[in-house]
């Protein structure tokens, strides 16, 4: 039940995203999504620390259910627009090249973090892992927000 409501978060983003980009600049969204990837991040290791109080496992699941759902939504709105971007941004000849070294790069990163996490495991449990990453992730949100722009409207984006 928990690991359904993911995709379903994602297949309803993917509905709602040209709505969504057409209201607001890719930048603005990019901003509030990061920090609510960051948000929900924590939120996901929370409910763990309320472990000594009776807390029925139905409202575990409950809250599992809707961070789930609001990650697959969050994730949806990052990456449709981003994809939409770099395949009107880039160049015919060029953009299988950057795509495929994206793509490439993205695929090494996987293993690196399952080993990392796999490590980080055996000394620290597992929702400190995920509440510590969330603050992180903050920290650079809002060190790195002023950095960089990225326009993307989908006026010529047709779902």
């Amino acid at each position: 039940m928990i690991q359904g409501t993911f995709p379903v978060g994602m297949i309803i983003g993917a509905i709602l995203v040209k709505k969504i980009t057409d209201r607001f600049s890719y930048a603005y969204l990019l901003k509030k999504l990061s920090f609510m990837l960051a948000v929900f991040m924590i939120i996901s290791g929370i409910p763990v620390l309320f472990k000594n109080f009776e807390v029925n496992d139905f409202v575990y699941a409950i809250t599992y259910c809707v961070v789930m759902f609001f990650l697959g939504l969050i994730i949806v709105l990052i990456d449709i627009p981003i994809a939409y971007f770099m395949q009107k941004e880039i160049p015919n000849e060029y953009r299988g090249r950057v795509l495929s070294i994206g793509l490439s790069i993205s695929k090494m990163m996987l293993p690196i973090a399952m080993a990392l996490s796999g490590l980080l495991l055996n000394y620290i449990p597992a929702y400190m892992i995920t509440i510590v990453g969330g603050i992180l992730y903050l920290i650079v949100i809002k060190v790195s927000s002023n950095c960089f722009i990225l326009e993307v409207h989908s006026k010529d984006y047709s779902a």
